[in-house]
């Protein structure tokens, strides 16, 4: 069983993981966005961290 405390408690994880590095999410996601209404269109596959974490 998932629950809300957990999912947010992970979503809080990746929050603070990412802020550390200094990525911007907003620059991965924004051109799955090309109408620019704040919603992500298509598909979209997660990256791994655990595999190899973030490459450009």
């Amino acid at each position: 069983i998932i629950r809300l405390a957990d999912v947010w408690k992970t979503c809080n994880k990746i929050r603070a993981a990412a802020f550390r590095v200094g990525l911007n999410l907003w620059d991965w996601y924004r051109p799955l966005d090309p109408e620019g209404n704040s919603l992500i269109s298509g598909t979209v596959r997660p990256v791994t961290v655990v595999k190899g974490g973030h490459e450009n």
